[in-house]
């Protein structure tokens, strides 16, 4: 799954991917998640436009694995 998600992130353009943005056709509980994980990821992108140290970016994608692998 990794390797095909780097493919995909290599060679899909801009347009493709907000044509499947555009395909998805949630509602109530999942459309209410997806724009608040719309939202935080945008807050995220908005600290990386700011002057931020290299390391603390670096240390923010650590945390960032370290959560989505289960840590607490």
């Amino acid at each position: 799954m990794i390797d095909n998600l780097m493919y995909v992130m290599q060679t899909t353009t801009v347009e493709q991917l907000k044509n499947e943005i555009d395909k998805n056709t949630f509602v109530d509980k999942n459309l209410k998640d997806f724009n608040k994980g719309k939202e935080i990821i945008d807050n995220l992108l908005e600290l990386n436009k700011q002057n931020v140290d290299d390391n603390v970016k670096n240390a923010l994608m650590i945390y960032c694995m370290y959560k989505l692998k289960g840590g607490k």
